[in-house]
């Protein structure tokens, strides 16, 4: 299809809406399960679906988010000609969507797993990359949040380098995980005070 302002505009609400149906929730409710938002972390992602109700439950809901960024952005790629800034600003509608649900009160997950799928969609060696060292970190650590932060910082530097197109895209996805993981970077500091001391 051309490419269209209008089309695309209307796209990125697309994409928000998309994003802001979280695998999570909808999997909580459809298993009749509590809200993860209200129990454990009160993260409506797959690590705290995890704590809450094992891995399978887990795997589903990261599954579902990682299909959720890739589907969009990739349907972007099909339907429209390529545009790399229209592409960028999809990838992250859905990932704000996920993160800001307007169905449930704008309080979704971290992004991690939706930010994969986008980077999957666009620059899938990156994104194997990505979760390799995302991978190597959860094992050294065993904390999520610090592999998450992680990978956020690896990410753009290695695009830097590769000149990924999507360079810009990643810096706003690390910059937004740094965000989303505000309380476990201040938890991060607090330990390392406690240790100090």
């Amino acid at each position: 299809m051309e490419h269209s302002i209008l089309f695309s505009l209307l796209f990125l609400v697309l994409a928000y809406l998309l994003g802001s149906l979280p695998t999570a929730l909808v999997i909580s409710r459809f298993q009749g399960l509590n809200d993860p938002r209200q129990a454990g972390s009160g993260n409506a992602g797959a690590t705290n679906m995890m704590r809450l109700y094992g891995k399978s439950i887990a795997l589903l809901t990261l599954l579902g988010d990682v299909f959720k960024g890739f589907c969009v952005v990739w349907a972007y790629q099909v339907w429209f000609e390529p545009n790399l800034l229209w592409i960028t600003l999809t990838g992250l509608a859905v990932i704000l969507g996920h993160i800001y649900p307007i169905f449930f009160q704008f309080k979704g997950g971290k992004g991690v797993a939706t930010i994969l799928g986008v980077m999957l969609a666009t620059s899938w060696g990156l994104a194997l990359f990505t979760l390799f060292c995302w991978l190597i970190a959860l094992f050294i650590t065993r904390i999520s949040g610090h592999a998450a932060l992680t990978a956020a910082l690896i990410s753009p530097t290695v695009a830097f380098i590769l000149d990924d197109p999507f360079t810009l895209l990643w810096l706003a996805c690390s910059l937004v995980l740094v965000f989303s993981h505000r309380s476990n970077i201040k938890q991060l500091i607090a330990s390392k005070k406690s240790f100090a001391e």
